[in-house]
C-alpha cells in the first residue's frame, strides 16, 4: 500500500475542509462587491428598536433617497437571530438601492407567520435552489449556502453571490475596519464614499461642492442611539493608509 498516496490524500482534504471553513466563517464574503453601506449587526433586537425609536432615524425615514431604502427593509421585523448578522445596501441603478442582509443559517431566521399575503416558490439561481417570496407585493429571496441564510431585495445580487463567491472580493481596508468595530454597540456602520454619493448629497446642501469621496474611501461609525440622540464614533481610512 502507498502510504505516501494516503498520507497526501489526507493532507489535501485537511486543507480543503479548512478553506471551507475559512470561507463559511465570514459575513463580509456574502456582501455586494459595491455595497454603499454595511451595517454590522451585533444585536438585532437592539438595532430594530434604534430605528424604530430614535427620532432623528424616524425623520430619515421620510427624506428623500432614503425612504425607499428605509421602505426595503420594513421585513427585516421577521427576521430572528441571535448571532452577528450584516446588513448592506446597494446602489442598483440611479438612488435605487436594494439591500443584502446575511445571518448564521438557521430554519427559524425568517418567520412569516403573521403575514397575511404571502406567496412561496423556489426558483433556480446559478443552480442553486432560492426560495422567493412575495410578501404583499414585496419580492425577496433567500438563500441557503455555506452555513448562512442570505436574504435580498434583489435577484441579480444573489445571482452574483452564487457566480462569484468563490472568488476574493472583500477590500483589504473593509476587513481592518470590520476587525475593530466595537462588539457591544448594537451596531457599527461602514461607509464606502466611492459608492455612496447619492446618500452623502442628500445630507448635504443642495449644489454643494463638497465630495466626501476625496477625503477618504471607507467610514467606520459605531452606533450609540437612544430616543432623543444618536452618537457616531468612527475612524476613517484610505488605501494609502494601509501598509502592503
Amino acid at each position: 500500500m502507498n502510504y505516501r498516496f494516503i498520507i497526501g490524500l489526507l493532507f489535501l482534504f485537511i486543507i480543503g475542509c479548512s478553506q471551507q471553513q475559512k470561507k463559511a466563517s465570514s459575513l463580509l464574503d456574502f456582501i455586494p462587491q459595491n455595497a454603499a453601506v454595511i451595517v454590522k449587526i451585533n444585536n438585532l433586537n437592539g438595532f430594530k428598536s434604534d430605528l424604530k425609536n430614535n427620532d432623528f432615524l424616524a425623520k430619515l425615514e421620510s427624506f428623500g433617497v432614503y425612504k425607499p431604502v428605509f421602505n426595503e427593509i420594513k421585513h427585516l421585523d421577521h427576521v430572528k437571530s441571535e448571532t452577528e448578522s450584516i446588513l448592506s445596501f446597494s446602489e442598483l441603478g440611479a438612488d435605487n438601492f436594494e439591500f443584502t442582509y446575511v445571518t448564521s443559517d438557521n430554519t427559524n431566521t425568517f418567520v412569516l407567520d403573521s403575514v397575511q399575503n404571502i406567496k412561496k416558490e423556489s426558483v433556480l439561481i446559478e443552480g442553486q435552489e432560492v426560495d422567493k417570496y412575495d410578501l404583499d407585493g414585496d419580492i425577496l429571496y433567500c438563500l441557503s449556502l455555506n452555513g448562512k441564510m442570505t436574504i435580498s431585495s434583489s435577484r441579480v445580487i444573489l445571482e452574483n453571490l452564487i457566480k462569484y463567491f468563490e472568488q476574493p472580493k472583500t477590500s483589504t481596508e473593509l476587513e481592518k475596519l470590520y476587525e475593530i468595530a466595537s462588539a457591544t454597540k448594537n451596531a457599527s456602520i461602514f461607509i464606502n464614499l466611492q459608492k455612496s454619493e447619492s446618500l452623502s448629497k442628500s445630507l448635504l446642501k443642495e449644489n454643494s461642492a463638497l465630495k466626501v469621496s476625496l477625503f477618504s474611501d471607507w467610514i467606520l461609525l459605531d452606533v450609540n442611539a437612544n430616543q432623543n440622540r444618536i452618537n457616531l464614533n468612527g475612524i476613517s481610512i484610505a488605501k494609502d493608509s494601509i501598509k502592503h
